[in-house]
């Protein structure tokens, strides 16, 4: 065996090494089955809606949790929806043919999944801190195959601390285009707290922009932490022509600012 090679498998091998001691006396946590749904004919594979404590929705817990979810479906290509709410988990429903306000709010209480296939060796968590944008190519999912090699990294995080929800952003609640400087503190707990306006930029409707940007970083929820963390947030909104899926394209550039693209041109009918 080459040389080189050799080097590389030890290093794997110790980095194996590190994930299993690093995860070997984890807190698992406690989880509650909602709904479940046998495999269909074209996708043969069985779904369970399961609800954790929105607290729970930690890297380090989740990755804990998926070796107790494979020993319990280890027989099933098995994907698990996670949610904060057992309400969502025993009532959700994968696109409904007539969504309500309900379905959007159990949809919004999903903040991770797990998927097993035991005939192709496929494992793996995502972390989605919006539920109503689930898809695999969303910029805030963070996806982390199993088993772990190194302590995995989220998408979105400040100082370290991952964010595991925020309320969604819908293009016909935004005010018009222009920028709102929030600060606030993270608490321990992951609660936003103490949020206030900086500045309230200099165009036309900053009233409904500061309140817009109030309640949703409000809404925003951080993995615990053993101290506190400041935080200072730029929320800006503007318009764009090239068209997009939902009419709005949200970005997000932490540790300091989210960017909004809205497409306000009206389509011909």
């Amino acid at each position: 065996m080459p040389k080189h090679w050799s080097v590389s498998l030890l290093a794997a091998f110790l980095n194996l090494l590190a994930a299993g001691k690093l995860y070997a006396n984890c807190e698992v946590p406690r989880y509650q089955i909602g709904e479940a749904y046998p495999p269909s004919a074209m996708t043969k594979v069985t779904v369970v809606n399961i609800a954790i404590r929105l607290s729970d929705f930690t890297i380090d817990k989740l990755v804990c949790l998926a070796p107790t979810l494979k020993d319990k479906f280890f027989d099933k290509t098995i994907l698990v929806r996670i949610f904060s709410s057992l309400d969502a988990a025993r009532n959700y429903h994968y696109h409904p043919p007539e969504a309500t306000a309900r379905d959007y709010l159990w949809a919004s209480q999903q903040h991770a999944s797990y998927y097993y296939d035991a005939g192709q060796h496929v494992e793996w968590i995502r972390l989605m801190p919006d539920g109503i944008d689930d898809s695999e190519t969303s910029s805030y999912t963070t996806r982390i195959d199993l088993p772990v090699t190194k302590r995995p990294v989220c998408k979105l995080q400040i100082q370290d601390r991952c964010v595991i929800a925020f309320d969604h952003i819908y293009d016909s609640k935004l005010p018009g285009s222009g920028t709102v400087t929030l600060a606030a503190q993270i608490e321990r707990n992951g609660s936003v707290s103490g949020v206030r306006i900086v500045h309230r930029g200099t165009s036309e409707d900053k009233k409904a922009r500061a309140d817009f940007a109030l309640k949703n970083l409000k809404s925003w929820r951080f993995e615990p932490a053993q101290k506190k963390t400041k935080i200072q947030i730029t929320y800006s909104i503007e318009p764009a022509l090239t068209p997009f899926e939902h009419g709005i394209n949200v970005q997000f550039f932490l540790p300091d600012k989210v960017n909004i693209q809205v497409n306000r041109v009206e389509r011909p009918n």
